[in-house]
C-alpha cells in the first residue's frame, strides 16, 4: 500500500489487479533464469502451468513498469539493445492482443534512466503504432529504500508522476 501502484489506484479510486516481481527484467535473466514475458500470463510467476485468463479482468490501463532491470545487461555492440527493443516490442504486441482496448502506459525511469534501455523502449512503442500505448519517462525518485529501490517518499513521487501522465 506504499508503493507507486497502489497510490495510484487510490488516487483514482479504481479497482486493479497487480503483477508484480522483483528482480525480472524483459530480454535477459537478472536475478531468476527467466524473464517477464515467459511468465506474465500464468497465476504464479514460479509456475508456467496455470494460465491466467485474461477475460477474467479486464482493465481500462495497463502500467508496465520494466526495463530497470534490463539495464545491467545492456552492453554496446553485442546486441543485447537490439535483443531488449525486441523482446520489449513483443511484449507489447502479446499485451495488445489479450487486452484489445486498453490504454497501455510503458514507464520507466523511477530509479534512474539508462539511455539504451530509454530508447529501445521509446522504439518499440512506436513500432507497434498504437495510438493507445503510451511510453512515460519518470523523472527519478528518491531511492533511499533496500538496494536502492524507491522510498515511501519516491513512490509518493512517482506516483504523482503517473497521475499527472494519466489525467493528460
Amino acid at each position: 500500500t506504499v508503493t507507486y501502484a497502489y497510490k495510484t489506484v487510490e488516487h483514482f479510486n479504481a479497482q486493479a489487479s497487480y503483477l508484480c516481481y522483483s528482480g525480472v527484467s524483459v530480454s535477459l535473466p537478472y536475478w531468476v533464469e527467466w524473464i517477464v514475458p515467459d511468465r506474465f500470463k500464468g497465476y504464479s510467476y514460479s509456475t508456467k502451468l496455470d494460465e491466467w485468463d485474461f477475460s477474467k479482468y479486464i482493465p481500462d490501463i495497463v502500467v508496465i513498469n520494466l526495463g530497470t532491470n534490463d539495464s545491467g545487461k545492456i552492453a554496446p555492440n553485442d546486441g543485447s539493445i537490439e535483443l531488449f527493443k525486441d523482446r520489449y516490442y513483443n511484449f507489447l504486441i502479446d499485451l495488445r492482443k489479450k487486452y484489445k482496448d486498453a490504454s497501455i502506459i510503458c514507464s520507466y525511469g523511477m530509479m534512474g534512466v539508462e539511455p539504451n534501455i530509454l530508447k529501445g523502449i521509446k522504439e518499440a512503442v512506436e513500432l507497434v503504432n498504437d495510438s493507445k500505448i503510451y511510453a512515460l519517462e519518470f523523472v527519478p525518485v528518491n531511492c533511499e529504500a533496500l538496494n536502492g529501490h524507491p522510498s515511501k517518499i519516491g513512490h509518493i513521487d512517482g506516483a504523482n508522476q503517473l497521475i499527472k501522465f494519466i489525467k493528460c
